[in-house]
């Protein structure tokens, strides 16, 4: 019986750094994103154009089922 809270514990500790590694990742990502556009202005047009591939993409596979 002693080992399920030690388990569960642990399960726990293995989360949380699982989401302290992705939350460092991701500041990081954000960083270096920000260094490359500093000074320069962002086309929000290939933002859509994006998202129109993505959603083709979904709408091909759903053609199937």
């Amino acid at each position: 019986m002693i080992l399920v809270p030690v388990s569960v514990f642990l399960f726990l500790i293995i989360v949380l750094i699982k989401v302290l590694c992705f939350f460092l990742a991701d500041q990081k990502q954000k960083r270096q994103k920000n260094d490359r556009n500093y000074g320069q202005f962002t086309d929000d047009q290939t933002d859509g154009d994006e998202t129109e591939a993505v959603v083709g993409v979904y709408f091909k596979i759903m053609d199937k089922v």
